[in-house]
């Protein structure tokens, strides 16, 4: 798995959840879609991801951050 690198808020011009900072991760990555994992401790940040079809997480703890990993099947 690896990552270019990111772009910020000052870069795009765009602050989650607005779509246009999620559709600049797709043009940055050259990904789509559940591609794309998301993790983030707000749900409405992480809800705008799903609705691209990322694979999202809605942080609130180590252990269920990690939990919904395993289910989606990731290397940890």
């Amino acid at each position: 798995m690896s990552c270019p690198a990111p772009a910020g808020n000052s870069q795009v011009r765009s602050f989650k959840p607005d779509p246009e900072i999620y559709a600049a991760a797709e043009d940055i990555t050259g990904l789509s879609g559940s591609d794309l994992l998301f993790i983030d401790d707000r749900s409405e940040n992480a809800a705008a991801a799903a609705a691209r079809g990322w694979k999202a997480i809605h942080h609130v703890s180590p252990a269920g951050t990690l939990a919904q990993l395993r289910q989606l099947d990731l290397p940890l």
